[in-house]
């Protein structure tokens, strides 16, 4: 694999769009419990085999982080352990970033495999150092969604705004909220 063209960016176009899809609905994604009943995928071995390549790539490349947008991008490099990776960030690099005016964007599922009072304690870290904290989670799109994940229970507290984000229509709709900020 080439490394350069793996930390090259693909452009999306507007042509590249296919103009009769619903932008209304679910953007499809498989989350972390799918199983292909044939194969059995181990996707911890998986999820351990792309983080490597990830690290590979970024300390070979001149950049000094991976900002990933993709939720099956995000996590299988960096797993689904909220609280760890805001502990993380909270003591790296917060200081540097974020202050009380600061509007921080979360975008998750919410289904922490790590510890709930884990990721509550860096919320509440998170949550002295900035104006507002929202947070984008994908399943609120999803008839019957209830914030029930113990790590969505623990963050909560300290969340400013919650809102789905499983298709455009509902993020377009977070604009006038962002403008006020």
């Amino acid at each position: 694999m080439n490394v350069s063209n793996a930390l090259t960016p693909h452009l999306i176009r507007p042509e590249h769009l296919d103009p009769h899809w619903r932008w209304d609905r679910a953007i499809p994604s498989h989350g972390h419990m799918s199983v292909d009943f044939e194969r059995r995928i181990n996707f911890d071995r998986l999820r351990d085999y792309r983080l490597a390549r990830a690290r590979t790539a970024l300390k070979n490349s001149q950049c000094g982080a991976l900002l990933l947008f993709d939720v099956n991008n995000i996590r299988y490099v960096s797993g689904t352990k909220i609280g760890e990776c805001l502990e993380s960030f909270n003591r790296w690099h917060a200081k540097r970033v974020i202050h009380s005016r600061t509007c921080v964007m979360i975008l998750s599922d919410g289904y922490d495999t790590g510890s709930a009072e884990l990721l509550g304690g860096a919320m509440r870290a998170l949550r002295r150092r900035c104006k507002r904290i929202v947070w984008l989670n994908p399943l609120i799109g999803w008839e019957g969604y209830e914030p029930s994940a113990a790590g969505m229970r623990a963050a909560l507290p300290f969340v400013d705004l919650l809102a789905p984000a499983h298709n455009l229509v509902s993020l377009a709709a977070l604009e006038p909220y962002l403008a006020r900020l």
